[in-house]
């Protein structure tokens, strides 16, 4: 991955899913393949979002699976593993940007933030499960990696 792709946390937390292993390939092989291009890109608030995701007991219809990370030292182990990338700052400008976004495409907040983040860092890529693949917003593609998983 270089650092014009922009990773939110759907994908990062892919990487770890034991209860989808098509899923959990399909982040691991697109890891490998592009891991040489460069570091790729994302916020603290994914790394937020990465731990809050690892942590949390999983819904499955009725029953609740056990989060990916029963402890906090692996969650941990795996935001620190992550904080390794490229991360961005998200500072004032993004988030005033962020609102801009929001109105004018109809994005969820969290959306907003991401894609104003990564457009501040110059990403082109936004590797996400949270929206179709090949919309492009403001110049940066969506792409669902798991679109075949």
């Amino acid at each position: 991955m270089s650092a014009e792709t922009f990773v939110d946390t759907s994908f990062l937390l892919r990487l770890y899913d034991v209860y989808q292993p098509a899923k959990r390939q399909a982040a691991s092989e697109r890891w490998r393949k592009e891991a040489g291009d460069g570091l790729p890109t994302l916020s603290p608030a994914i790394l937020g979002e990465l731990y809050a995701g690892l942590m949390r007991p999983i819904p499955r219809g009725a029953e609740r699976l056990p989060p990916l990370m029963p402890t906090h030292a692996e969650a941990a182990r795996a935001v620190e593993e992550a904080a390794r990338l490229r991360v961005v700052a998200v500072r004032r400008e993004t988030v005033l940007e962020a609102l801009r976004l929001r109105e004018r495409h109809r994005l969820g907040w969290w959306d907003a933030v991401h894609l104003a983040t990564a457009c501040a860092a110059g990403c082109r890529r936004i590797l996400t499960e949270d929206m179709p693949s090949a919309p492009v917003l403001e110049g940066v593609t969506y792409e669902n990696p798991f679109a075949r998983a």
